[in-house]
C-alpha cells in the first residue's frame, strides 16, 4: 500500500473512471481524459489522457480549436480560422 498526498490545481477537469495515484500533483487548467491513469505529475495548461496518462496537447491550443470550430462554415475555413488565432 502506498500513501501520498494528491494535489489538484484550479480549473481542472478529470474525466470519468480516471485514477489518480498517490503523490501526484496536477497543475492549473488541466484536462484529463476519461479512463486515464495518472501516475506522474501533470504540468499546468496540459491536456492529458491514456494509460498511463501522457500529454496530448496544451489547454490553449484546445481553446483555440474550439473557438475556430464555433466559427466553422466549411472544410477549409475551420483550419484557416485556427491558424489565424494562433498567430
Amino acid at each position: 500500500t502506498k500513501i501520498g498526498r494528491v494535489t489538484i490545481g484550479n480549473n481542472v477537469f478529470i474525466g470519468a473512471e480516471s485514477v489518480v495515484l498517490p503523490g501526484v500533483t496536477i497543475g492549473d487548467s488541466v484536462i484529463i481524459g476519461a479512463n486515464s491513469l495518472v501516475n506522474k505529475d501533470i504540468p499546468s495548461g496540459s491536456v492529458c489522457g491514456g494509460i498511463p496518462a501522457k500529454r496530448l496537447g496544451s489547454f490553449e491550443d484546445l481553446e483555440l480549436k474550439r473557438r475556430a470550430l464555433k466559427a466553422y462554415t466549411g472544410p477549409k475555413d475551420w483550419w484557416n480560422a485556427f491558424e489565424e488565432q494562433r498567430k
